[in-house]
Formats: C-alpha cells, structure tokens, sequence
C-alpha cells in the first residue's frame, strides 16, 4: 500500500473517532495495568494525611460535584487515590484536551530519535506531496513551523474560543477523509505564524496526522511502543487513560524522562516541552503563567503559607488535569465531566486549598 493510500486509510479511522481531542465523552473497556504504583502512607511521605482526607471530604459534599477521580503522588508513591461519580481505578477515562499534552510526549519520541530533525521544520512541505496548491497560499502558509502548531500559534482564522471560528468542529461536517484534511490546510492565515495565541483543535489534529506521515504509525502506536509499552503498561486507547496511568505520564516528565533504569523521553525535551516558551501577560494574577508544547506553565500558591511554586500542567474539558510540581516532587491527577461549564476549572483549587497545605 501507498503512502497515498495509506493515508486515506488512517485518515477514514481518524476522523470516525476524531481523535485524542474529541469533546465526546466515550465509554472505554478497562485497562490492564502490569506495572503499578508503590504506595505509602502520606505521612510517610511528608504530608499531612488529615488534609488530604478534609480535601477528599468537600469532594463528597460537593464542594467539587463533578469529580471522577482525586490522587496525590508523592516522591514515586502513590500516597491517596480516591473515585468519586464516573471515575473508578481500571477505568479509563476520556482525556480530552489533557490528550494534547500526550501528544507532544510522542512527538517528543520522534525527536529524540531523530525522525523529526527539527521544529523548525516547515509544515506545508510534509503535505506538497499529496496536494498540487492549497487556497489562500502566501508567506504566512510557507512559515508555519511544527513549533508553531505545537504552541498553538500557527496563525489559522480558528479559535476554539470563538464558535463562528471553531474549525475542528467543521472540519468534519460532511466531508471525507482527505477533504477533511484539505479543508484544514486550505483555511485562511489570519495572524503571522508564531505572533499571536490561538487555542485550537487543528493544531494537534494536523500534528497527528504528521506522525502518521513521517513513520506509518498512528500516535496509540507510538505512545505503546515507545512510553507506556516501556514503562510496563499496556494503554487500551490514546484518548483515554486510568488516572493512574495518567500519573505515570506526570511522572515521567518529573523525572525528567527517565523511569526506573531506562532514558523514556530525552531530558532536553521535556525541559523545552514544558518551558514557558510563550509567558502570558495578564493583569491579574493566575495559576497558568505560559505556554509550552501542548503543557501549560503554571504557579500554584500555598493558602497555609503563601508560599508559591513552579509547576506545569496538562488540562482538558471536564476537569481532567495533570499537575507536575517539581521542587516538591508530586505530581496531582484530577479527573471530571464538568464539561463545558462556566466553573469547569474549580477542582484546580483542591492544589491550593488542601494539596500544598498538607505538605509538612
């Protein structure tokens, strides 16, 4: 087979499921877990297990009503893991835009071995070898970079935040596999590449897609293969994880790319992935500071001590989040279906409220 034809076949499953990043929630077999996670005692761990319990308590009560899932990972232990409505241990749970941040893990594996040369790479020329022209072609177009689409400043007239602009939501209304595609690349350029944050489904389905072209595998396959394969985990599904799983993946990136004896993620990608690549100019004070590569760069601030920490994140529709607070060695899933609702990012306070207070 082709690559042509090749591409139109992954493209005819693509769109059906319409990837990692769907807003649709789906019901997932369970996952097997080989390897799992050392747990202990918080206390032994150096917080105030107390707390924790006062945390999982306002959970119950519905301080925070649409929580699936509460786990705190402390120095490589599992310390408190609760479920609450959806959520459940062997039950994978739909990723949302959390996924994106699983994506660039995998394009990170691409990197480190050298399949992607650089991020500097021209987006437009992965696809000349399909299409003959492209509408609205210009200098904008020929710009584009992979590290534009992996900081969501490619520049396309889309914006999640904006429904008249929502192009992942059109892409796939009544068209096929590869017009569905062209449909994409055809979109006007509205912002010079890299000068202006746009958040949008097209990015990381256009990157997507670009793994399958640069190595005939799709991203599940990679992401087996080369992180949760080699962590000792067999994945059911790229779009959706166990919340420990999704621990697995926060740390990982904590320790820098390495798990138990082996280099999983290259310690120099991880540090560009999750650097403050784009810093957020804001008025007001807020966790998320920045922007990374599909992470997003944040501080979280202790209400017992106002003491602040540096930390990244990964975070998707419905409350689904992985918090990575490096100088304190944890690592805080959080999993929801608070989909589309005004206050969907409330759980985030539990970190603030009743995580770092419980640290001794």
């Amino acid at each position: 087979m082709n690559m042509k034809r090749s591409l139109r076949f992954y493209l005819n499953s693509f769109w059906l499921c319409f990837c990692a990043f769907s807003s649709l929630s789906v019901a997932m077999p369970s996952a097997a877990e080989e390897w799992s996670w050392p747990e202990s005692n918080p206390e032994m761990m150096g917080l105030n297990e107390k707390v924790l319990k006062k945390a999982h308590r306002m959970i119950k009560k519905e301080k925070y009503p649409y929580m699936d899932s509460f786990l705190v990972i402390r120095k490589g232990n599992l310390v408190f893991e609760k479920y609450y409505n959806k959520g459940a241990k062997d039950k994978p749970h739909q990723l949302e835009s959390a996924g994106k941040s699983l994506l660039s893990a995998v394009v990170g594996v691409l990197w480190d071995q050298g399949q992607i040369k650089s991020l500097e790479t021209k987006v437009f020329d992965y696809f000349k070898q399909f299409f003959t022209s492209f509408e609205n072609w210009g200098e904008r177009k020929q710009k584009m970079t992979l590290h534009n689409l992996l900081t969501m400043r490619a520049g396309w007239e889309c914006d999640i935040n904006k429904a008249k602009y929502r192009c992942s939501k059109k892409m796939g209304t009544g068209r096929n596999d590869i017009e569905a595609l062209k449909w994409v690349l055809d979109r006007p350029m509205t912002f010079e590449p890299g000068s202006k944050m746009q958040y949008t489904d097209v990015n990381p389905i256009l990157i997507d897609t670009l793994v399958f072209l640069i190595t005939a595998k799709t991203t599940a396959q990679i992401a087996e293969e080369f992180l949760f394969g080699p962590m000792g985990v067999n994945i059911e599904s790229f779009s959706a994880l166990t919340s420990r799983q999704l621990g697995m993946l926060g740390q990982l990136y904590l320790q820098k790319g390495r798990w138990q004896d082996s280099q999983i993620l290259s310690e120099a990608w991880i540090k560009r992935s999750t650097s403050n690549l784009y810093p957020f100019n804001r008025k007001k004070k807020g966790i998320v500071q920045g922007y990374g590569y599909y992470w997003w760069v944040t501080k979280f601030k202790s209400e017992n001590n106002d003491e602040v920490y540096d930390g990244f994140m990964a975070a998707g529709n419905g409350g689904q989040y992985i918090v990575v607070i490096p100088n304190l060695e944890l690592v805080v899933i959080m999993t929801g279906h608070d989909y589309q609702r005004p206050g969907m990012t409330k759980s985030l306070n539990i970190v603030e409220e009743y995580v770092l207070p419980a640290i001794r």
